[in-house]
């Protein structure tokens, strides 16, 4: 079927103007530069989860030093 459908239809390449245009389609409807579009960094789901670990273990890690290193006689 693939076969028959790329016999019958050839590819076509976007033209410039259609380009043009859904970029400038696209930077409207998202309200900026569709090339500066980012994610804030609390939003990325891998980095918060390493960030969020991190700082657990050091909580975890600083509450098993303290009274180690700070018994009372």
């Amino acid at each position: 079927m693939k076969k028959i459908l790329k016999t019958i239809y050839e590819p076509v390449a976007a033209s410039s103007e259609f380009r043009e245009e859904l970029l400038e389609r696209l930077t409207h409807e998202f309200g900026g530069d569709a090339r500066q579009l980012t994610i804030p960094l609390w939003k990325q789901p891998r980095l918060f989860v390493a960030i969020a670990t991190a700082l657990i273990i050091a909580a975890i890690g600083y509450g098993i030093w303290i009274p180690l290193t700070f018994q009372l006689p």
